[in-house]
């Protein structure tokens, strides 16, 4: 019995630990492939300026649906495991 507790502490304890260190990697990648507006470019031109807001978007969203979606899975099925762990 007592090793069954164990179990579903360790996997309630761990699960929240690697979500997190998931979305810092996610993160952090994100952060180095920023988009960003070439020499070349006008930074001035409207069209310029709404490509880089349309960029920035599109990394954002989809960083951030990399980061979360697969560690809130995780921490779920962390608890619906733990749960019939009892």
């Amino acid at each position: 019995m007592a090793r069954q507790n164990g179990g579903r502490a360790l996997l309630s304890t761990l699960a929240p630990i690697i979500a997190a260190a998931w979305i810092v990697t996610v993160a952090y990648l994100a952060w180095r492939g920023w988009p960003h507006v070439s020499l070349d470019l006008s930074a001035q031109d409207a069209a310029t300026q709404a490509a880089y807001r349309t960029a920035v978007m599109r990394h954002l969203t989809a960083y951030a649906v990399l980061a979360i979606a697969p560690a809130g899975l995780l921490v779920l099925a962390a608890r619906f495991v733990a749960n019939r762990i009892r």
